[in-house]
């Protein structure tokens, strides 16, 4: 598969403001992985793709209901692998996260060919779309590795917006950039 992978990546350098162990934090890394990859399953649907990066789609290979139910399937995983942090408060912020994106998706599906959009309702959509699941992505890999609370806030704030500026460049690219540049059609 392809893919840049830098949710588990931000997860492992955040942890390593902390007591940095691998066995703990690997988990986070992967469960924030699997959100990403359930909702690119979900878009694909969604948007009726039939590739992405070059590949068939899990809906093109085998149908709508089962990619659906992959996608489900993955946000389910992800609480799974969670639970093995023993940590509440982990828990709460992950959950939060698969709601907030979940709300970030319906809201895309919803405004889809609303042309009246203003820049509020562009950048609460990217928040949820992207820049929320990189700052959960940082906070988590603090949590996991019990760096102080007011780092993991400060991560969180950090990964908040390079998610943000990833996501403008992301959109402003699908506009200006060619097909070498971007990886897939232009």
């Amino acid at each position: 598969a392809g893919g840049k992978r830098i949710r588990p990546v931000f997860v492992l350098l955040a942890a390593k403001f902390g007591t940095y162990d691998i066995e703990r934090v690997k988990h986070v890394a992967v469960a924030l992985e699997l959100i990403h990859m359930a909702s690119l399953v979900h878009d694909d649907v969604i948007d009726d793709a039939e590739l992405r990066r070059g590949r068939q789609t899990i809906k093109a290979k085998w149908s709508n209901r089962f990619a659906m139910y992959a996608g489900d399937y993955m946000f389910a995983r992800s609480l799974e692998l969670m639970t093995r942090l023993e940590n509440p408060l982990a828990h709460r912020i992950l959950a939060n996260t698969i709601v907030e994106v979940c709300r970030g998706e319906i809201e895309q599906i919803k405004d889809k060919y609303r042309f009246d959009q203003n820049l509020r309702c562009y950048l609460r959509r990217i928040k949820r779309k992207t820049a929320l699941l990189i700052a959960a992505s940082c906070q988590l890999g603090a949590i996991a590795a019990n760096a102080a609370k007011r780092t993991a806030d400060r991560l969180y704030l950090f990964g908040y917006y390079v998610g943000m500026s990833f996501q403008i460049t992301d959109d402003i690219l699908d506009f200006t950039g060619t097909e070498a540049q971007l990886g897939k059609p232009a």
